[in-house]
């Protein structure tokens, strides 16, 4: 019986797309009864409850240190990365018999770094995967840096190069990896979708539901899933939205409100001036129920790495309306075919793409919704599974 750890920086309920990813898979992994699974990541306030439905779930306390003063930060950063360094050989001292293999789900965080370096001390197979462009593909990771052997970022980058298989998430990612390392050691394998969860619902069905959410059922519905920051660009999906030709369409955006208070409260101002607005501004656990009553998905974001609400999108049969950053437009979405993409960080270009969506006729979008089905089938579990299945032996 393999022996899985599965790195995610944070833990349920306080995660992102790569961290819901380890989530998913540890639990798929777990309910299957064939793995001797694990999931760490750094402790939160919520993280003992969880652990009482998913007895999987480990966590590690770390005290990290912050500063604003600049003078100041390269020296925190080394206290956090050798704090962090030093409680991972701790756990995995008293748990490197229960790991075979280390699978990290994203390669920029501390304590997944760290997991790496100790873990290869140990023999263990590594695998990790890239979440982000411009955060842990290795073009980012090794960017030189003046006196680089006094920073974090050294012994980040090192611990990075531990890794037996480094996994690409989209062609993009794969080009660019392709620069570094050597073609056995990387792997395109997507993210996937739970099917259970994200498929398409009919009509009547769909009414029911949006009853439910309190939506109007004689409305059609664009929707953003995800935090409200300004690296998803939703102000500039609320602006073109408000700005666009649309008659009897709503949109709303389900996620939690982002760090930056100030950028929060503007978007706020914006969506009160509307009837046509609805912002959950809170954490959403039934994504997979916005979606279905959804009519088309909007993702206008500046950087991705692979969307996970792209795909699970597409399983419902949402055409999807996007930013043609390479990671969407070169491996998710094709335009015209299962939905459109406009020129990233571009009002003008949103609002010409809406005004357009506006005109599309129901037998246009009945095509659309197919294609967006179509384009869903290769994220399905057992395939990706399967991929992973062949590096852990």
């Amino acid at each position: 019986m393999h022996k899985i750890l599965i790195l995610t920086e944070v833990l349920p309920p306080v995660y992102g797309g790569a961290d819901i990813a380890g989530f998913r898979y540890a639990q798929y992994l777990f309910q299957s009864n064939k793995f001797n699974v694990t999931l760490i990541g750094k402790y939160n306030d919520s993280i003992l409850d969880y652990i009482q439905i998913y007895p999987f779930i480990k966590y590690i306390t770390l005290e990290e240190k912050k500063t604003t003063n600049w003078r100041f930060k390269r020296l925190f950063e080394l206290y956090n990365w050798f704090h962090t360094l030093f409680r991972v050989n701790i756990w995995m001292y008293k748990n490197h018999n229960n790991v075979d293999v280390v699978h990290s789900f994203n390669s920029w965080s501390n304590l997944n770094l760290a997991f790496l370096k100790v873990a290869k001390f140990y023999g263990k197979r590594i695998i990790t995967e890239t979440c982000l462009i411009g955060a842990d593909d290795p073009e980012t990771l090794f960017k030189e840096k003046k006196k680089y052997i006094f920073t974090a970022d050294y012994y980040r980058k090192n611990a990075y190069l531990k890794a037996d298989y480094f996994i690409s998430k989209s062609n993009y990612m794969t080009s660019i990896f392709l620069k570094y390392f050597d073609t056995l050691k990387v792997r395109q394998i997507p993210y996937f979708v739970d099917k259970s969860k994200f498929f398409q619902l009919n009509q009547d069905v769909k009414n029911e539901l949006r009853i439910k959410l309190k939506v109007p059922t004689e409305k059609k519905i664009i929707l953003f899933s995800g935090e409200l920051n300004t690296r998803k660009a939703v102000d500039i999906l609320v602006k073109a939205f408000k700005a666009s030709s649309f008659v009897n369409y709503i949109l709303v955006l389900a996620g939690p409100e982002g760090p930056d208070k100030s950028f929060v409260e503007k978007l706020k101002s914006e969506i009160n001036q509307s009837d046509n607005i609805i912002a959950t501004c809170k954490k959403v656990d039934n994504i997979h129920e916005w979606m279905q009553i959804a009519d088309y998905f909007c993702l206008f974001s500046f950087k991705e790495g692979f969307p996970i609400s792209v795909i699970e999108a597409l399983s419902c049969g949402l055409p999807i309306i996007a930013s043609d950053i390479p990671e969407i437009k070169n491996s998710q979405v094709i335009y015209g075919y299962n939905g459109f993409t406009a020129k990233v960080g571009s009002e003008i270009a949103l609002i010409n793409l809406f005004n357009k969506i506006s005109s599309i006729q129901p037998n246009e979008y009945r095509i659309l919704s197919d294609n967006a089905l179509k384009s869903s089938e290769i994220y399905d579990i057992d395939t990706i599974k399967e991929e992973y299945m062949r590096l852990y032996a």
